[in-house]
Order: C-alpha cells, then structure tokens, then sequence
C-alpha cells in the first residue's frame, strides 16, 4: 500500500468515526430538547407540539406533526399528517406551551417560514438540526436548506413581534415581547 493510498484511508476512517460520533450526539441531543420542550409545556398547562416523525428517537407529545404518514404508526394517539408551513391555520396563536422542531428546518424550501409558524402556535421553540460538521448532513439529498441552517445564528426576527433580534452569544432576548432564544452547542433551542 502506497503512502497516498493510506492516507486516504486514514481520512475516510475519520470521517466516519467524525460522523458516528455527531450521530450518537444527535441522537441524544433530540431526547434532551424533546424532553424540555415537553416539561416546560406541562409545567404551563398546555399540549406540546413535535414537528418530525419520531422513529423511535424520541418520544412524541401531545400532538406529533410530521408530512411522513409512519406518524401515525409511531405516535398512535398523537400523530397527525400535515406540514409545518399550516401551523397557524390549525391551531390560534399560542396554543401549545411548547414546539419541537426534530431536523426538519434542513428539509424545508422555506425554513424561515416553517420558523415562524412554530414561533405563532407555541410559547416556547426548541430546535434540533443535523451537526454542521458532520459530512452525511451536507451530502443528504433531502437536505435543502443546509446553507440557511449554516447561517441561522446570524439574526432572526421575532415572529410576535416582528422586531429584529441580532445574534448575540450564547441567549438572545427580543426586546419587543421577551421571547428568549438560546443555543445548545452547534444546535439552536429557541425558547
């Protein structure tokens, strides 16, 4: 074996430890924001909404959203079909104590809108994306919006109040309503 050859060799198998690693990571990591989101919906009195089929990663709450009919399966008594984007047209603003969003912003044509329809309906948001370094979320067909999610740190605006939010560091604070935002490592929770 030529020097070159194990040096790719080598690189490919840290590219795939790299990304078994950053799996394990987000596997945890959607139990954890699954699971806040659904306290912080109980200690308010209100249903939580997760948007993105469980698959048996994590558990769903008192309504599961998802396009994928396997919803159904996966969360018997709270799966429902349907999209992010129609949020505001099923539920009033601020029916859920909290929303979920599990790697689904990275699927959408229109991530900023499936954003703020999750920011009309719940209280709180909490987002789990894909790990920004690991290869497979870059090279996931399905996976349209990974140049926004990349950039998703950079500014938001508030979708109660409609007034523009810099990214900061670690929390963010919208002045005009007291929406917070904070972030979980490379992963954002918003709530």
């Amino acid at each position: 074996m030529g020097i070159w050859t194990g040096l790719l060799l080598t690189a490919a198998g840290g590219l795939v430890l790299n990304d078994a690693v950053l799996h394990d990571y987000e596997m945890r990591e959607r139990k954890v924001v699954v699971g806040k989101a659904i306290a912080y919906a109980q200690s308010v009195n209100k249903p939580s909404l997760i948007v993105g089929t469980t698959k048996g990663r994590h558990q769903c709450g008192d309504v599961t959203l998802d396009t994928d009919p396997s919803v159904l399966t996966d969360c018997p008594l709270a799966g429902m079909v349907g999209s992010i984007y129609d949020l505001s047209a099923l539920y009033r603003p601020r029916h859920f104590g909290s929303v979920a969003i599990m790697h689904v912003l990275e699927h959408l044509e229109q991530p900023e809108e499936g954003l703020r329809q999750a920011m009309i309906v719940g209280e709180r948001v909490y987002i789990a994306g894909p790990a920004l370094t690991k290869l497979v979320s870059w090279l996931h067909p399905d996976h349209r919006a990974m140049g926004w999610w990349a950039q998703f740190k950079k500014i938001f605006r508030c979708a109660n109040c409609n007034a523009e939010i810099p990214y900061l560091a670690e929390q963010i604070q919208c002045e005009g309503c007291g929406a917070r935002l904070t972030y979980s490592h490379s992963m954002p929770s918003i709530y």
